[in-house]
């Protein structure tokens, strides 16, 4: 026979205030043990932040810039890409947005400008194989780069970049 809704409400209600009941004795305890869980939590919060602010601070930049011949094939991008994909791979225990490759395009000039962003301990992998039109640099040349943030807009998460 299964059991109406009003049996099952009464059966879980009879089983909480047995619970209460029987942990009455230990509820400063309880507390005590509910306040030093918080804090522990609050305390390593606090500390994974500080760890990503710092990693963040020492990343690498470098600045790509291409000559105006420069046409590579779609497998030099593709072996670049599965180059930049290795990157989280070295994060390791490293806060993700820590770990994370920054891509930015700036045309000054009239030449493109390729910034790629990355950790410290990825810096091989950021460097694009040997091109011979393209000029690396460390850093972001003379004038720092302008983020352009889109109000309300979310981040993109998934999809496909390979299909065309």
């Amino acid at each position: 026979m299964v059991p109406t809704g009003h049996e099952v409400l009464g059966q879980l209600l009879g089983w909480w205030s047995a619970a209460v009941v029987a942990l009455a004795p230990l509820r400063w305890f309880l507390a005590g043990a509910a306040a030093v869980l918080a804090a522990a939590v609050g305390g390593l919060a606090a500390w994974w932040r500080r760890r990503a602010v710092a990693e963040l601070r020492q990343r690498v930049r470098l600045e790509l810039v291409p000559a105006q011949t420069f046409d590579p094939s779609r497998e030099v991008v593709s072996r670049f890409a599965r180059q930049l994909d290795r990157v989280p791979a070295t994060a390791r225990t490293r806060p993700r947005r820590a770990g994370a490759v920054r891509f930015r395009l700036r045309c000054r000039e009239q030449r493109l400008h390729f910034y790629v962003e990355g950790p410290y301990q990825a810096r091989s992998l950021l460097r694009p194989a040997p091109f011979a039109q393209v000029e690396v640099r460390e850093g972001e040349g003379d004038r720092p780069v302008q983020g352009v943030r889109f109000a309300g807009a979310p981040p993109v998460h998934g999809g496909d970049w390979g299909v065309s």
